[in-house]
């Protein structure tokens, strides 16, 4: 599979890259529901994934030290969302892949996921 944010990769919007993400949305989906982190985790490469959400500037300090606390929450936080997921299933709350659209301008397929709980409703 190709996903956007492996090396800033465009990806065309095509017949076989519509089954591609279709197939991808339902495996994660399946995954979460049987107890499964790694098909996101493998997907998302949140090590990878983090280059994409941070700003580096090494002459600012303060962004600097910023990023340093930054990176290891978010590594811990991103690693640790599945379980809290899969968690919330067992509970009884209700995960699973609803649809995808592509992006013309950024070159991108985004996933649509729908979450449902008796605590928080539909999200």
């Amino acid at each position: 599979m190709c996903f956007a944010q492996n090396n800033s990769l465009k990806i065309k919007n095509s017949t076989n890259n519509d089954v591609k993400v279709k197939e991808f949305g339902l495996e994660l989906s399946k995954s979460f529901a049987s107890g499964n982190d790694i098909v996101f985790l493998n997907a998302l490469q949140p090590k990878d994934f983090l280059k994409k959400v941070i700003l580096e500037n090494l002459e600012n300090k303060n962004l600097t030290r910023f990023n340093t606390n930054f990176k290891l929450d978010y590594l811990e936080k991103i690693k640790s969302f599945p379980n809290e997921l899969i968690n919330t299933l067992k509970n009884g709350d209700f995960y699973n892949f609803v649809s995808y659209n592509f992006d013309p301008i950024d070159k991108t397929y985004h996933l649509i996921f729908r979450y449902y709980s008796e605590s928080f409703g539909l999200d």
